[in-house]
């Protein structure tokens, strides 16, 4: 099915149409239409497909899992990297008596913990 090409109003018009000639009111929605209102959620809110299908919440949720529909969702792969391989930070600090102190090559861990010891030195803020 070409989730492209459907529509909102087309897809009411369906459900409307299988609503009228259904023999029971008992009668299953039609997996083709279950299939089609899921795929309405690709470009509608899924408020808006409840309202104008007049379904429910529940039985959405109970669709997405028969016909195992994700939205879109997308695993990213795992990246395993090892820790800080591309980090390095540089800092140099001015003093007001005009000496100047520098450290290179830290790592965020690192580079962390010295803002915050550098903020906050002997209980007071700095």
């Amino acid at each position: 099915m070409n989730k492209a090409t459907l529509n909102l109003d087309a897809v009411v018009s369906d459900f409307n149409h299988w609503r009228g000639t259904r023999l029971s009111s008992r009668e299953g929605v039609p997996g083709v239409l279950q299939k089609k209102a899921l795929a309405l959620l690709c470009q509608y809110k899924q408020s808006q497909v409840i309202s104008a299908l007049a379904l429910n919440h529940s039985t959405l949720k109970r669709w997405r899992v028969a016909h195992h529909y994700d939205a879109g969702f997308v695993q990213l792969p795992s990246v395993t990297e090892p820790p800080h391989a591309q980090f390095s930070a540089q800092v140099t600090i001015d003093y007001p008596n005009g000496c100047q102190m520098q450290i290179k090559g830290l790592n965020s861990d690192q580079l962390t913990n010295l803002v915050r010891d550098l903020t906050v030195s002997k209980g007071k803020v700095l």
